[in-house]
């Protein structure tokens, strides 16, 4: 995949939602080997029963073994199609293994059976993003702040792809958005600054890059140097 201008200047784009579902109510409070162990059993004693395979699953993509972990999420698939927890988990799963067309086929599912998932719903915008279509995944994104209007990342996301196609002042008002919901994210403040220069707005952009250096973003600093002058 060819690198974006906006990746070459650090704009930051928000990541994966990767909290894992359906396992136990408190298991999160337990290690990783006491999970494993429990979920192992479990599958030894009920072979049958795919909550186990995808617990199992669930924790194998914890510890970033993801080869483990979609074996045994197939494995809860086979017994189970229509079992959306092992569906959403195995598409994050795919999507780090960057089989993000896989990916998205899993979380499209989860939207069938509840169309106001937010989180599967951006989930999907990445996958599409990564997979080459950036119309998709703005088009998820619309879907995943009208499930969720306060969700930051999908905010940012949607600002991000709109300053990549040229949508430049929308993209401005969509970090603003951002912004308003989480005021100490310095990315967000850095992709504006970036979206600022795009506009030929050097003092706001330079604003936003001080405030992102302030907030922690790593590349503000060096454009302060390049854009404060």
């Amino acid at each position: 995949m060819m690198v974006s201008t906006a990746l070459l200047s650090n704009a930051q784009m928000k990541g994966l939602k990767d909290e894992v579902r359906g396992m136990l109510e408190n298991s999160s409070s337990m290690d990783v080997e006491k999970l494993i162990d429990l979920f192992s059993d479990m599958v030894k004693q009920y072979p049958d029963v795919p909550a186990g395979y995808n617990n199992l699953g669930a924790v194998k993509f914890k510890m970033q073994d993801y080869r483990g972990a979609l074996q045994e999420l197939d494995r809860s698939l086979e017994l189970s199609q229509l079992y959306p927890e092992a569906h959403y988990n195995r598409g994050l799963v795919k999507f780090r293994l960057n089989d993000f067309k896989g990916a998205a086929e899993d979380f499209e599912f989860v939207i069938e059976m509840n169309k106001k998932d937010a989180d599967a719903l951006y989930n999907l915008a990445l996958a599409k993003y990564y997979s080459g279509d950036k119309q998709g995944a703005l088009r998820e994104l619309n879907h995943s702040l009208e499930a969720s209007s306060d969700f930051e990342w999908a905010w940012c996301n949607r600002g991000f792809i709109k300053n990549e196609i040229g949508k430049t002042e929308e993209a401005v008002q969509d970090f603003t958005k951002a912004i308003s919901l989480n005021s100490k994210d310095g990315d967000y403040f850095f992709n504006r600054g970036q979206a600022y220069l795009k506009l030929g707005n050097s003092a706001s952009a330079c604003e936003d890059f001080r405030k992102a250096a302030e907030s922690g973003n790593v590349h503000a600093p060096e454009w302060v140097k390049k854009s404060c002058k």
